[in-house]
């Protein structure tokens, strides 16, 4: 009964593709983001570091 219920839940929320494709969008935006800001850090820590 219960994993019905999920299954139920999950279905309907697999319907919205647009919403998903917009929460897949920030999530890889948010990724991507921090990956870069991270990558900016070490340069500038090596830079640093050199000079």
């Amino acid at each position: 009964m219960i994993s019905e219920k999920i299954k139920d839940k999950y279905r309907i929320n697999k319907k919205p593709d647009k919403y998903d494709l917009r929460v897949l969008r920030v999530t890889w935006f948010g990724i991507g983001f921090v990956t870069s800001f991270i990558a900016i850090m070490i340069i500038l820590y090596c830079y640093g570091k050199i000079s």
